[in-house]
């Protein structure tokens, strides 16, 4: 049986501790989208996910926003078997739900 393919899309703390439970799993985290520095830093409770992205080997994508075409096309290059958003800032559209 493969490996579920998970994509993973956070900002604040609550997220990133969760990405570490998953990781500490050993799940196939396939890609981790957080949103831009700018645009973080206007979000209270933003933490950098860079350092967990290099240790886990897991690309990193910044969005300005997560149904923005370029972050669902970025998304279904990742093709998902799950998604998981934890301490986001937006709502998920449909063509974000439909990818998974």
């Amino acid at each position: 049986m493969n490996a579920i393919r998970i994509a993973f899309v956070g900002c604040v703390e609550e997220g990133r501790r969760s990405l570490e439970t998953l990781l500490a799993m050993a799940e196939d985290v396939a890609a981790i989208f957080t949103l831009r520095p700018e645009l973080a830093a206007r979000v209270s409770g933003a933490v950098p996910w860079e350092g967990i992205a290099q240790r886990s080997g897991v690309p990193l994508h910044y969005v300005r926003n997560i149904n923005d075409p370029e972050a669902v096309e970025i998304l279904k290059g990742v093709a998902p078997d799950l998604l998981f958003c934890i301490g986001w800032t937006q709502l998920l559209r449909k063509a974000v739900l439909e990818l998974p």
